[in-house]
This record gives C-alpha cells, structure tokens and sequence, in this order.
C-alpha cells in the first residue's frame, strides 16, 4: 500500500500440501484486514495451483477458525534408555517442562 507492504505470508509446500508458518500485518491496516485478505488469496492460489491441502499448522489460533472447523491433536512422547543416565536425564527433561510451566504463567 503507497509502496509498502501492508501483509506478508510465509509457508512452504511438500507433495501436494501447502503448510502456512507465518504472516504479519502492517498494524495501520488492521481495519481492513489485509492479513485475512491474504490468507485468502494464498489459499485460493493453492486451489489454483492443485494443491489438495492447506494446512496451518499446530496451535489453535483464532484465525485459523474462521478458514476450517478441523481440528489435530498434539503430543509428545519421551523414552529415556535404562541406566544410571536415565535419571539425569529424567530430571533435566522435568527442571525444563517445569521452567517452561512457570515462563507461561508469568
């Protein structure tokens, strides 16, 4: 806009996926949404283009509501290896699983 750029997008594509990463909007265009225009313009170029699948990704961001109802759950598994080091380990993963809890309720 005016030689700017008011929205940008950044994903990549494997097969016949698109995966959306990330985007950003210039704030002073909040009110006319130039991010959600973008997000439909890259997924209509993907339809375009004959991907079959666009996907945002993890998380569950409110945006991503407005484009699809579907949901996926994620998780994690850990395996440490028997031993004397696997209770080392056992209490570095759970120091850093506890660091993190109390980083997201700061």
């Amino acid at each position: 806009m005016d030689g700017q750029p008011a929205a940008a997008w950044y994903g990549f594509t494997s097969g016949d996926t698109v995966y959306f990463y990330q985007g950003g909007r210039d704030p002073r265009w909040k009110r006319e949404s130039v991010g959600l225009v973008l997000m439909g313009m890259m997924i209509r170029r993907a339809i375009q283009q004959g991907y079959r699948t666009f996907d945002f990704l993890r998380g569950d961001d409110r945006y991503k509501q407005h484009w699809t109802p579907a949901r996926r759950e994620t998780g994690e598994t850990v395996i440490f290896r028997s031993g004397w080091r696997r209770l080392w380990l056992r209490a570095l993963d759970a120091a850093s699983a506890f660091r993190q809890g109390v980083s997201r309720d700061a």
